[in-house]
């Protein structure tokens, strides 16, 4: 399950047609009849403020602490040229097989669950991908939104990092945006992630930070 697609993400006017315990509890009842657990998505924008707090109290554990980080689309594009690096630089609008099993490595049995995210994306997008002997040896994903792209599936197999392909397809990316006139680019990335430290130097800088609250008993 990926927390992004399947948590609560409280708005203003939700909370103002319920008291936050009845939001909650409505939350848990939509949740616990699916046999899944109760994830609500927490940032700066959570209405109520408290509700941070008021999961704390109810067992929901701190969990997936993570970023959004924003850029200029055209200074990515300017620190991310790089050198050569191995493979073929390949960009489609739509994905095949070997850009999910770079994207999302899932067994058999959970591929449908991404390819029906990826396939509901009703978006100008772009695949890219580098590829080595017909693999996916790193990938990411381009989707354009009034004036913003955001990047998604960055992604590199083990045994190709540090080789500047992660550098190479943001170049890519944000070349992309540019050309349909999108200015600014926006990803996510968990806290700990040491990608991190090559977003900054392309060009990203933190937005705001955000986590999810779990109840797993």
């Amino acid at each position: 399950m990926t927390s992004r697609a399947n948590s609560v993400l409280t708005s203003a006017r939700e909370a103002a047609s319920l008291a936050a315990d009845g939001l909650v509890d409505a939350a848990e009842r939509f949740y616990l009849e699916r046999g899944l657990p109760p994830t609500f998505h927490l940032s700066p924008a959570t209405v109520p403020p408290g509700l941070d707090a008021l999961l704390a109290g109810r067992r929901y554990t701190r969990e997936k602490p993570s970023e959004v980080w924003t850029a200029e689309a055209c200074l990515v594009e300017s620190r991310s040229r790089s050198g050569s690096t191995p493979g073929d630089l390949l960009l489609r609008p739509e994905p095949d097989s070997a850009w999910f099993d770079c994207a999302f490595d899932d067994p058999p049995d959970r591929r449908p669950i991404h390819e029906g995210i990826v396939g509901r994306i009703d978006r100008p997008r772009l695949f890219a991908s580098v590829r080595l002997d017909d693999a996916a040896i790193a990938c990411g994903l381009g989707v354009s939104d009034t004036g913003w792209t955001g990047i998604y599936a960055m992604a590199t197999r083990p045994d190709h990092r540090g080789r500047g392909l992660a550098t190479r397809i943001l170049h890519a990316l944000a070349r992309w945006a540019d050309e349909h006139g999108d200015t600014r680019l926006y990803l996510q990335v968990l806290a700990e992630n040491p990608a991190r430290r090559l977003y900054r130097r392309r060009g990203f800088a933190l937005a705001y930070p955000y986590h999810y609250r779990v109840r797993r008993t």
